[in-house]
């Protein structure tokens, strides 16, 4: 691969899974919100989702908190990310549902997390919801690749 290649692949929506600002992954990132969302509202009591139109309304706005405020908060905490190994990403993840639900509250829908230890329970959700359907996604990839690179052979 030429250097002129490489330089045009940064600045490129690539369609590699690993890639965190390809298309597919900000399309398995909004599914696994989606999903999260769906069963933190089914398993915690605190938070209330009432119909599917709010559900996906507070999956697209999560999902641009995710993507404009989120990068921020652990840009500024990256001492405390790695003093607590990590566990402040759960802190800033349950920050993200707070400001959510609040922002939603405020546009009329019926997107709402009650208490700070509730978000904390359903932001870890939400990863173990990500980390599933993520790595379902790239071993999907991966297993494609190895057929394909078997096909030329």
């Amino acid at each position: 691969m030429s250097p002129q290649s490489r330089q045009f692949r940064v600045f490129r929506l690539g369609n590699s899974a690993n890639n965190q600002h390809s298309g597919q992954n900000l399309v398995t990132r909004f599914c696994s919100l989606l999903v999260g969302l769906w069963v933190s509202d089914a398993l915690l009591v605190n938070v209330e989702i009432d119909g599917i139109g709010s559900l996906f309304a507070g999956s697209a706005i999560l999902a641009l908190t995710y993507l404009l405020i989120r990068p921020l908060f652990i840009a500024f905490s990256a001492c405390l990310i790695l003093i607590t190994l990590g566990f402040t990403i759960i802190i800033i993840d349950a920050t993200m549902l707070l400001l959510t639900s609040k922002l939603s509250t405020s546009l009329g829908l019926s997107f709402q997390v009650n208490g700070f230890w509730t978000a904390i329970c359903a932001a870890f959700i939400i990863a173990l919801i990500h980390l599933i359907m993520s790595n379902l996604v790239n071993r999907k990839n991966q297993i494609d690749y190895v057929g394909r690179r078997e096909r030329r052979i």
